[in-house]
């Protein structure tokens, strides 16, 4: 079963990968490490931070994730009133910030989601959006975020949190001004640093093939044993699963099918922070099928150039722009549509039947050619193979005195060629494709019959006129740069840009058994 269990393309980041990229993005920028945090009773709290981090997998919530603060060295001051000699008494408290961790709990479910502001919805739910902004943006939408007393650490506090009620409802104070702040700024700021979203149609270099046009949040768990030098849950994945050409989605939540991140190696593998999986139905079914009926085109043009090679034995035919000459008009571009498509292949043909049986130069001709691409998840790779046929009777009729001389020409060719694309690379979403030739040069047959009557020349042996029109055919054949030709065509008509272009180094491209496409992912630094 496709890990994709319904959705058009699913991108997955790892935890690691999120860290990794929040520690980058705040290391660069000492200011945005800096708390400070006044309430309304004047009491402060300034600290000196180190970046923030996720915790992405929490058990049975596949929706929520943890967001933290983490707390370097600081202070915050207080206040309580207490009774000293009869009298009500300010006394300062002042607490020092060591080492602290204060947790959130993000819940980013469709049910809550629907519940905000359509204007903070809206910068969420953006297809196609995977940047390191758009996830802090989502971590830190104060409407989806909740303090959790419980995961939080602060060490030094003779007295834990939840046990002294005045010191922490100022702790308290403190974080909903933070969120107050988060909620109410323009830019959607977090530790002051302003958040903004590069929409994907200018972040990416290339517009994607097939651009989501929805997308939900879940966490997967990484399942299975890691190395030490994995952080806990480094592993677990935050998904963005999506749907493209305004479809709807399957359901809400996908269940444990693989590990979306792989455990480390040397060297490392294409997937250790994550992955985007693109459906067999998008790339396949939808894009490549429809755009390579070009390779139709290109067996016609093959067929014909054979039709000339054996009519014309005596020029150096093997350039492009030969006239059609097979039929009365060359096929269009609707004739080119697949005859017979099934789960890993297509297949077409074209065939042609002539004939003129009067006058003195009668003639039979039969030319076909037969096209088959297949999907090969084994070797990574789409196979196309061609087999063009063309069979031809020519006779020469002439009257001498009271009887009629034949001379007749019999010839049957067939080339035979393919290609192999594989899957290569990517680059700025751009979908890289090898090509090589299935036979290198082409396979070609042919035989050669001709008789004559005349009696005043003597006739070559079919085994010779056979070999003298092959080596012909073959020198055609030979000028002709198949593997350049399909190359090109193949990158104007089929090349296929995946979403995320400007925001990840894609690496790797592979088919998964069920088709679909697996794209190694890490995050480029903003």
């Amino acid at each position: 079963m496709s890990p994709l269990q319904g959705f058009d393309q699913i991108v997955a980041v790892s935890q690691d990968q999120i860290n990794a990229s929040l520690d980058a993005r705040f290391s660069l920028d000492a200011k945005s490490l800096i708390f400070k945090a006044q309430i309304e009773s004047g009491e402060t709290m300034s600290a000196t931070m180190t970046p923030p981090t996720v915790k992405l997998f929490i058990d049975h919530e596949p929706f929520k994730c943890l967001f933290a603060l983490h707390f370097d060295s600081g202070s915050f001051t207080f206040y309580t009133i207490r009774v000293v000699d009869g009298k009500p008494t300010v006394v300062p408290h002042e607490i020092t910030i060591e080492g602290w961790t204060l947790a959130f709990t993000v819940n980013l479910g469709l049910d809550v989601l629907t519940t905000v502001p359509p204007e903070i919805k809206a910068k969420i739910l953006i297809p196609g959006s995977y940047s390191v902004s758009q996830l802090l943006l989502d971590f830190t939408t104060a409407d989806l975020m909740s303090f959790d007393p419980e995961l939080s650490t602060t060490p030094g506090l003779e007295v834990p949190l939840g046990k002294d009620p005045e010191r922490d409802d100022k702790i308290g104070s403190f974080i909903r001004v933070y969120l107050r702040d988060l909620k109410l700024t323009t830019n959607h700021s977090i530790l002051g640093y302003a958040v903004t979203v590069t929409d994907p149609s200018v972040a990416n270099p290339i517009a994607p093939s097939f651009p989501p046009t929805s997308v939900q949040f879940q966490t997967m768990a990484y399942q299975g044993d890691l190395p030490k030098k994995v952080s806990p849950g480094g592993r677990d994945c935050f998904l963005f699963l999506e749907m493209t050409d305004k479809r709807s989605a399957p359901h809400t939540l996908i269940d444990w099918a693989w590990n979306w991140a792989q455990p480390p190696s040397s060297p490392p593998g294409p997937r250790e922070g994550g992955c985007m999986v693109l459906a067999k139905s998008v790339f396949w079914d939808a894009f490549f099928v429809g755009r390579a009926t070009f390779l139709n085109r290109m067996a016609l043009d093959m067929l014909n150039r054979v039709g000339w090679a054996i009519d014309n034995q005596d020029s150096t035919i093997g350039g492009a722009g030969l006239a059609w000459s097979l039929s009365d008009s060359n096929p269009s571009d609707g004739d080119l549509a697949w005859k017979t498509t099934n789960t890993t292949s297509v297949s077409w043909d074209w065939s042609h039947h002539a004939e003129q049986t009067s006058g003195f130069s009668p003639y039979w001709h039969d030319s076909d050619t037969q096209v088959t691409v297949e999907l090969d998840t084994k070797n990574n790779a789409i196979n196309f193979s061609a087999n063009t046929h063309i069979w031809r009777e020519n006779h020469t009729v002439t009257p001498i005195n009271r009887t009629t001389m034949v001379e007749k020409c019999k010839i049957n060719a067939t080339v035979k060629w393919g290609f192999v694309f594989t899957l290569t690379s990517v680059a700025d979403g751009a979908l890289g494709v090898s090509t090589k030739a299935s036979y290198s040069p082409p396979q070609t047959s042919l035989t050669k019959e001709q008789t004559s009557n005349f009696g005043h020349f003597e006739v070559q042996s079919d085994a010779e006129l056979s070999a003298n029109a092959k080596d012909h055919l073959d020198g055609v054949m030979g000028k002709i740069d198949l593997v350049h030709d399909v190359a090109e065509a193949f990158k104007n008509h089929s090349q296929f840009v995946f979403p995320g272009g400007g925001v990840f180094f894609m690496k790797d491209p592979a088919f998964n058994d069920d088709g679909d496409v697996v794209v190694g992912l890490t995050y480029k630094q903003e």
